[in-house]
């Protein structure tokens, strides 16, 4: 996931505007109060999600339950596979929401 995030970075076209910038001290923080409420909004909200597939997420989409599997089969595994893919996609997502902030 790091190979998305340095992406977002690295191609955002530079800006005058970072010039006029004042330099930072010494003792500033570096994540802001904005930041931090990102930061915690985020938290929350991807952990909210995550639960609510991991513990409802067979009703919801009428699959079978991957919790308490031995082995893998495809029919057990798509659980696990929609809670990956859904913890990804908020990653990229959150990645690309914050490149700027």
């Amino acid at each position: 996931m790091d190979s998305m995030a340095a992406l977002a970075l690295a191609t955002e076209p530079p800006t005058d505007k970072l010039l006029d910038r004042v330099p930072t001290t010494k003792t500033e923080y570096i994540v802001t109060k904005d930041m931090m409420f990102t930061i915690l909004g985020q938290t929350i909200y991807q952990t909210v999600v995550l639960l609510i597939i991991l513990f409802a997420g067979p009703t919801i989409f009428g699959i079978e339950s991957s919790a308490g599997h031995d082995s893998w089969t495809v029919s057990n595994g798509l659980h696990f596979t929609i809670f990956f893919n859904t913890f990804v996609f908020m990653q990229v997502f959150n990645e690309i929401n914050c490149r700027k902030l």
